[in-house]
C-alpha cells in the first residue's frame, strides 16, 4: 500500500458507517469490519475527506482553525490519513487531469 505524502489526493471510502458520540465520531467499515474513533481534530480532517483533497490542503485548512504550529499538523495529519488508509477507510483520489 503506497504512503500518503502531502501531495496525494485522499478521499473517504465507500461503505463507512459513522455517528457522533459525544465529542467523537466513531466509525465502522462494512467491508473490513474496522472500528475507530476520532477525537475532534481528526473528526474535522474526516469531515474535509468528503471529496477529494490533498493532504497539503488540509492542513492549510487545519491552521486556519486551529492553533497548531505547520510541522505538527503535517505530521499529526499524515499519520492519521496513513493509518485511515491502512485500515481502507480512506482511499486515494485519482489525480485530475488537465
Amino acid at each position: 500500500m503506497p504512503e500518503i505524502n502531502l501531495d496525494t489526493r485522499v478521499t473517504q471510502a465507500p461503505d463507512i458507517l459513522t455517528a457522533d458520540v459525544e465529542e467523537e465520531l466513531v466509525m465502522l467499515s462494512l467491508a473490513t469490519d474496522v472500528y475507530v474513533a476520532l477525537d475532534a481534530m481528526a473528526k474535522r480532517i474526516w469531515e474535509a475527506l468528503q471529496g477529494p483533497i490533498t493532504a497539503a490542503e488540509l492542513c492549510q485548512s487545519l491552521l486556519a482553525e486551529f492553533e497548531v504550529l505547520p510541522e505538527t499538523c503535517q505530521q499529526d495529519v499524515l499519520r492519521l490519513l496513513n493509518q485511515l488508509h491502512e485500515h481502507q477507510l480512506i482511499q486515494i483520489a485519482p489525480t485530475p487531469v488537465g
